[in-house]
């Protein structure tokens, strides 16, 4: 394949990877509402993965890094550092939804949105996720590779 096509891979990847996040960070967002921040932590205590104790701090943390995370990548700052925490999200996200499946939990999915009409947890979720993660992985590849190139040829 050649360099061209591959880097404008990266891009839509980075875009729709880095977008993704920003809309899931901001749809939880919701300029620090408490009634949103307990949504959340009512949807990760209902996964039943976390202890009681760690559930309110990662539904506090979680929407920051999000967004974070996806404007990095969006905007192309930090691009390494930025693919790297998604893939970890994506990952601990896809452990959770395949647990919930597995178990035959019937809750909501809080991916993207905490409304009352937000999707629940299903295969097509998780294969969606699973697709996000590839893209990530390519992201994070490619920004590895070209940023180690870059420190190369610096030196």
């Amino acid at each position: 394949m050649s360099s061209q096509f591959i880097a404008t891979m990266y891009l839509i990847c980075r875009l729709i990877v880095g977008g993704a996040f920003v809309y899931a960070g901001l749809g939880k967002v919701g300029m620090g509402d408490a009634d949103l921040t307990a949504k959340l932590a009512q949807t990760i205590a209902a996964y039943g993965l976390l202890p009681w104790w760690a559930v309110n701090t990662t539904a506090m943390l979680l929407p920051w890094i999000e967004l974070t995370a996806g404007v990095l990548l969006v905007f192309g700052a930090f691009e390494a550092p930025a693919a790297m925490i998604i893939l970890l999200m994506e990952t601990v996200t896809t452990i959770a939804l395949a647990s919930a499946l597995v178990r035959g939990l019937d809750i909501q999915a809080g991916s993207f949105s905490l409304s009352s009409t937000s999707s629940h947890v299903s295969w097509g979720l998780l294969a969606f996720n699973l697709i996000l993660m590839i893209m990530t992985a390519f992201v994070l590849r490619y920004a590895y590779r070209r940023d180690r190139t870059r420190s190369i040829l610096r030196d």
